[in-house]
């Protein structure tokens, strides 16, 4: 099976030719990156839910996960949105702070599910512990509808894999925001890509960091600007 040539993004309103962010000094429009992904990917279907859009769809595709998605707040449940709508539909999903500079359509045959190498050494033992010594980001993935390993992901935040205490630990010696990471975001995922790979066809492709993009990226396809908007 294929994964769908369908983009998926989000953002507070569709305004995001308002919205600017400065980057290494410079001063970004948001809606540059979005335009330059669409030009790129002219044969994509492109769907952009603003905050509204995001309720509307818990609302009507997952009802039963509503009161969770307004409980985690804090950037975490549109996290949860990423992993559900990518679950329903598949597809890609990207940050607004994606700069995806070519076509995508290469990695939609031969691959089930894709994620990025965010970093190469995560720094952390609870990962290294298990043998993992990578990030595995969330800030651009793709995969086929109903792929198994989204819903690892899913489940994974549903009933949460770490202790409180965990990102506490954590939280007290990193700053705020370090929940997320362990609630919904890349060392959750990192956790669930562990126990997938135990299942009996675990298919993930991961994209290596490129020398032209070493780290936050998306294999060669495109840069993370981490502008941190979920903050």
């Amino acid at each position: 099976m294929s994964i769908p040539k369908i983009i998926i993004q989000s953002w507070k309103t569709k305004d995001i030719d308002k919205e600017f962010r400065s980057i290494r000094g410079h001063k970004v429009n948001l809606s540059h990156w979005t335009k330059e992904l669409r030009d790129n990917n002219p044969d994509f279907e492109y769907k952009f839910f603003d905050d509204g859009e995001v309720v509307e769809f818990i609302k009507t595709n997952y009802p039963e996960y509503l009161d969770l998605f307004n409980e985690l707040g804090h950037g975490m449940n549109w996290d949860f949105f990423r992993y559900l709508a990518i679950y329903k539909y598949g597809g890609f999903y990207f940050d607004i702070d994606m700069e995806i500079n070519c076509s995508l359509s290469s990695l939609t045959e031969g691959h089930t599910a894709i994620f990025p190498k965010e970093w190469e050494d995560s720094g952390l033992s609870i990962l290294k512990e298990q043998n993992l010594l990578f990030l595995v980001g969330q800030y651009a993935f793709a995969a086929t509808p109903k792929h198994p390993f989204i819903k690892q992901i899913i489940d994974n935040i549903i009933d949460p894999v770490f202790e409180a205490d965990t990102w506490r630990d954590f939280e007290a010696q990193c700053g705020r925001g370090t929940k997320n990471f362990f609630r919904t975001a890349a060392v959750l995922v990192s956790q669930s890509y562990i126990t997938y790979l135990k299942s009996a066809n675990p298919e993930i492709t991961i994209l290596e960091p490129t020398p032209q993009f070493d780290s936050q990226q998306f294999g060669n396809y495109g840069a993370h600007w981490a502008i941190g908007s979920w903050k």
